[in-house]
């Protein structure tokens, strides 16, 4: 099972869960009950694995990882995963590590964010996943922020936010669509898992990288790679070291155009375009 799958069961179940729970979600319980909930949803998919919530063995032992302590010594310590898919007593097939965090929680993500490194790199898991869950009274599915953590990427999932002309056709956050480093590349969800695993490659005559400056310029391209093989699209969202213009690139006026592979950007999130989204 690739990370495109293991995406399309995540989202499912999030739907799931705020289509049928916003009873314990409008009332802000606690992150246990949420990952309990979930972790339920999910069993359903996952017929091979069992899925379970804070569990804390590792084969027979507790499970630790090491972390560096206030004096930035590497120390044992137990851990206490929210969600796991795993097959119990066989450190061979961990397929997937889910930390999950409310709204509510004013907690910095960055703790969370190395716990699952260290985990996904120390206990051997396949995948990490770390989730943004809203809850409260004002709590939507939308809102939900999904980041596949790696030993050295964070890419987050966005929402397909529908967007439209009095939106400006802007998919991502304000603070991406504003950034000056951040760009945006349009292509079919097809690509998305080669990209990420291996990153951009030239495609044609052209030996050029294209990315857009805003979301919107990427959008006609991402509904147009649409297929009957791959019937979705997808937006990239990829970070430009400093300084831009920079060598083998070009900046014009709404378009960054790279010229060496060697020179490409990082990927920082994707939104995936529904086959049923109609740009006009």
């Amino acid at each position: 099972m690739d990370q495109d799958a293991l995406g399309k069961i995540l989202n499912a179940a999030l739907d799931t869960l705020y289509a049928g729970d916003q009873a314990i979600i409008k009332v802000d319980v606690a992150e246990r009950t949420l990952c309990a909930r979930l972790a339920a949803i999910l069993q359903a998919s996952f017929q091979d694995y069992a899925v379970h919530a804070e569990y804390n063995r590792h084969g027979v032992d507790p499970k630790e990882i090491s972390l560096p302590n206030a004096d930035g010594v590497l120390t044992a310590t137990r851990v206490f995963p929210d969600i796991i898919v795993h097959q119990p007593g066989h450190d061979g097939d961990n397929l997937l590590v889910i930390e999950v965090k409310k709204s509510t929680n004013v907690v910095p993500d960055e703790a969370d964010l190395r716990k699952l490194e260290k985990i996904k790199e120390q206990i051997a898991y396949r995948f990490a996943v770390f989730l943004r869950l809203p809850t409260g009274q004002d709590a939507a599915r939308a809102d939900v922020r999904m980041t596949w953590v790696g030993s050295q990427q964070r890419i987050t999932e966005y929402p397909f936010p529908w967007p439209d002309e009095d939106k400006g056709y802007r998919v991502f956050p304000d603070a991406m669509e504003n950034d000056d480093l951040v760009a945006f590349h349009g292509t079919g969800r097809g690509n998305l898992e080669s990209i990420i695993g291996n990153r951009f490659t030239f495609n044609g005559p052209l030996q050029s990288l294209s990315f857009a400056k805003e979301s919107s310029g990427a959008l006609p391209y991402a509904c147009s790679k649409r297929s009957v093989a791959s019937p979705e699209g997808c937006i990239i969202a990829v970070r430009f070291a400093p300084p831009i213009p920079r060598p083998y690139g070009v900046v014009e006026t709404s378009v960054i155009h790279v010229y060496r592979l060697d020179q490409q950007p990082e990927v920082v999130g994707y939104c995936i375009v529904p086959a049923d989204y109609v740009f006009h």
